[in-house]
């Protein structure tokens, strides 16, 4: 098999020759690993987040067997609490991407199958992620499938976009164009949505 030099690889791209540690140089790591919320149900595709305005608080997202799982922590992530399905998701609800803003409200985006096809859906909590109110469709076009959906807030303080939330998804079927819509009101309601890939066909990943 072909041998792979990593240092001189490393060397060539400008990276230091340490970046890549073997096995057998690597130590212990001197953090503690949190189970963040015992569950009998699977856990996957996580998505965590910190609050720009106080460290201590986090909130994390995931897939889960009933749902869309929450969780929350107060205490820079010692310890955690929630649930295996926020609001009322169901068992189709996907793609979990969750985010803060300047306010210290928590945002939680995800995909969910309801009459008959799937939805982009942002909630809202302003109490840290311990509580949720409702979530807002984000406009989707009637006919795609939205997927591989993320979302990302403007926490420059003072900026003049300060606290938008921008939502980002690929558009199934068809073109496959990544599409966008922004929130200028906290996540109380979305803009209709745009291609921002133009004429490109067969796009993937809208992060």
């Amino acid at each position: 098999r072909a041998q792979v030099d990593l240092k001189k690889m490393n060397a060539e791209l400008g990276l230091s020759p340490e970046v890549f540690v073997p096995p057998s140089q690597r130590t212990t790591s001197s953090f503690t690993n949190i189970h963040v919320y015992e569950s009998t149900n699977h856990q996957s595709e996580i998505s965590a987040t910190i609050s720009p305005v106080n460290s201590l608080r986090l909130v994390a997202g995931a897939n889960t067997d009933p749902g869309q799982g929450y969780y929350y922590s107060t205490n820079g992530g010692s310890s955690w609490s929630g649930g295996d399905r926020l609001l009322q998701t169901t068992v189709n609800a996907t793609d979990p991407a969750v985010a803060f803003d300047r306010n210290g409200y928590a945002y939680f985006n995800f995909l969910d199958y309801i009459s008959g096809r799937y939805r982009n859906y942002v909630a809202r909590s302003t109490d840290g992620g311990a509580t949720w109110q409702n979530a807002v469709e984000v406009p989707t076009t009637s006919a795609g499938g939205p997927d591989k959906n993320y979302m990302a807030i403007d926490v420059n303080a003072g900026g003049s976009f300060e606290n938008y939330i921008y939502a980002v998804w690929t558009d199934f079927p068809g073109s496959n164009p990544i599409r966008f819509s922004r929130s200028t009101n906290s996540g109380q309601s979305f803009s209709g949505n745009l291609n921002i890939s133009g004429g490109t066909t067969v796009v993937q990943g809208a992060v």
